[in-house]
């Protein structure tokens, strides 16, 4: 964790380990491992993204650390919370701020690319937005392609290819399929079908012909076909998120803003030799069978014979979406199922998806807290409905934002979602979280959004929650602040000890990064309060949040000053010994002060 105090135009930045001071004061060197850096660049808003596997929900494991390229406009004002411009995935996690005194507005919004690619993995470019300075959390979820999401299949294969060596173009057709064999026990899986016509000539990037050596007319057409249903987890890898206000035509106009439903899509390479296959003189035909049970976003009704569809494209390295064509929905006589043509005059990923406007107004939300003496922390989370059943919210939430509200005020929101727009007659669920709490305070929905503003929710009194009021010191007097919005992770020490997630050499207990379905890890925001003249960190958790009988593993994500972040856990009560009744009893219902204060090593 980092405290920020600038001295002549330098940023200390201080390392602490957070956990220890909250919950009791140490007798000895009460901060381990505190550290200073120097940097000239102060940072603001730290936000966290989650890098995680699609497929497993788990964190993306890797030999070492994984660079990141951070792209854009906005490229420049993206730093580390330390201060620094090199960029990693570690833990799972990559950690960014901005650089202090720059601030996004919705009329001056900050937009950069992250990219990521990984061994073993697709590439993923993944465009961000913000309109604020508030700490924002983001996921990006990559394929693994030796581990494919549920319905999703792939083929490699080599069919040869006899070129003209006059015309440079293809003498005989070439059908390539993906894989049709279904899952031990499961149903066969949607296939994709691409044609290459005779008389196609295979162009390289530069759009030439690609030549075969002197003398040779046939060669092998290296190629990697990987389909992509809308499946709960392989709409969680979709190329740059479904929502999305970086569409255009094919003439390079900008499209509205809104989102993408898509009914499946295809990344698709090809090579001849060390010679990449980018572009077609003709178009080759992709054909995707179509799960029958997808929804048509349009008719809320299972897509038929004659629906027409959009088709996208999204070349390498390119953040943009190209609307290329529409098409309609048919079914195949030889086989009796519904398929997706599409007319392919480039490679690259290929979607099949409908679209739909942003609504005009952006997303509000009413939030009242009861309690006068307490902060309350709301998680508010959005969710669109599964694919597959309008009436069933999605496994992956659309927003998932914390929003603190003072002691007896109430709020309406602004740019807490960072100006996020509906679309205009969809339907989503609202849900209320307490931190801490696995159990939904309440859900709203299916109910569309555009237009309407969900009731006022509002917080009940909680005389029996255990508020800690943190009071960091130096041994100058100096007080040290740990920055608002932090999060801090806690478990019972016993459930991560004996949570194992991920298999063979990935395998680790249970990460608050991981994300997996009823992730056992709960958090709690830190707050800043001034009281009575002195400025505290305050932190409020539910009073079921702790038992007697067990001892607790907390945890936070600190810069480490190199470039890429940290985890520090530590255990309450100090030794791992089980909390006692009458412990619990002095935290229930009180505010708590826990004054801490740093020994030898306060440079300020």
């Amino acid at each position: 964790m980092k405290t920020t105090y600038t001295i002549k135009g330098f940023t200390l930045i201080i390392g602490i380990t957070l956990l220890t001071s909250l919950f009791y004061t140490c007798k000895k060197g009460p901060i381990d491992n505190f550290k200073i850096g120097i940097n000239a660049t102060a940072t603001t808003a730290p936000s966290t993204i989650k890098v995680y596997d699609v497929t497993t929900n788990t964190k993306i494991e890797v030999s070492g650390s994984l660079s990141v390229t951070i792209t854009g406009k906005d490229a420049h004002k993206i730093y580390t919370p330390g201060g620094y411009q090199t960029f990693v995935v570690d833990q799972g996690q990559i950690l960014i701020s901005l650089r202090s005194g720059v601030n996004p507005t919705p009329e001056n919004p900050f937009e950069f690319n992250i990219n990521i690619a990984p061994d073993g993995y697709l590439p993923v470019i993944y465009p961000v937005t913000l309109t604020s300075t508030l700490p924002s959390d983001f996921s990006i979820g990559l394929v693994n392609l030796n581990n494919l999401p549920k319905g999703s299949t792939q083929t490699k294969v080599d069919p040869p290819v006899v070129i003209d060596t006059v015309t440079k173009k293809t003498t005989t057709p070439i059908v390539i399929k993906t894989d049709s064999i279904p899952p031990s026990g499961g149903t066969p899986p949607q296939v994709t079908t691409v044609t290459v016509p005779t008389g196609t000539q295979l162009q390289d990037k530069e759009g030439k012909p690609i030549e075969l050596p002197k003398g040779d007319t046939t060669a092998k057409l290296t190629t990697q076909i990987v389909y992509f249903p809308p499946t709960e987890q392989a709409l969680n890898s979709f190329p740059g998120g479904l929502e999305t206000s970086n569409i255009q035509d094919t003439s390079g106009n900008e499209q509205k803003a809104g989102t993408l439903s898509p009914a499946g899509w295809v990344n698709i390479e090809m090579n001849i030799g060390n010679t990449e296959v980018k572009n077609f003189n003709t178009p080759i035909v992709v054909s995707m069978e179509l799960d029958p049970n997808t929804i048509n976003p349009n008719t809320e009704a299972p897509y038929e014979v004659g629906d027409s569809i959009n088709i996208y494209s999204k070349s390498e390295g390119d953040e943009n979406w190209i609307l290329e064509s529409v098409s309609a929905v048919f079914k195949n006589p030889n086989t009796g199922k519904l398929e997706i043509p599409m007319q392919v005059s480039h490679l690259s990923i290929w979607a099949a998806a409908n679209f739909s406007v942003a609504c005009g107004t952006i997303f509000k939300l009413t939030l009242s807290n009861d309690d006068t003496e307490n902060p309350v922390n709301f998680v508010v989370k959005i969710y669109a409905p599964s694919t597959l059943n309008p009436l069933v919210k999605s496994a992956s939430p659309l927003k998932n934002v914390t929003i603190t509200v003072q002691p007896g005020a109430t709020i309406t929101t602004t740019n807490q979602f960072n100006n996020w727009k509906p679309v205009a007659g969809k339907k989503y669920f609202v849900q209320f979280d307490e931190p801490g709490n696995p159990i939904p305070l309440q859900i709203i929905g299916p109910t569309e959004l555009c237009g309407n503003t969900p009731p006022t929710y509002t917080s009940n009194p909680a005389p029996n929650k255990m508020v800690f009021k943190v009071l960091i010191k130096c041994t100058n007097g100096n007080t040290v602040l740990i920055p608002a919005g932090t999060k801090i992770y806690f478990i019972d020490d016993n459930i991560y000890n004996n949570t194992l997630v991920g298999s063979g050499n990935f395998q680790h207990k249970v990460d608050p990064s991981d994300n997996i379905v009823n992730n056992p890890w709960n958090y709690v925001i830190a707050d800043q309060r001034r009281i009575g003249g002195t400025d505290y960190n305050v932190i409020t958790l539910p009073s079921t949040a702790l038992t007697v009988g067990s001892s607790y593993r907390f945890s936070v994500y600190y810069d480490t000053g190199v470039g890429h972040g940290s985890r520090e856990d530590k255990i309450f009560p100090e030794g791992g010994l089980p909390l006692t009744q009458e412990q619990l009893t002095s935290y229930r219902g009180h505010v708590t002060l826990m004054p801490v204060t740093l020994s030898g090593q306060c440079p300020f």
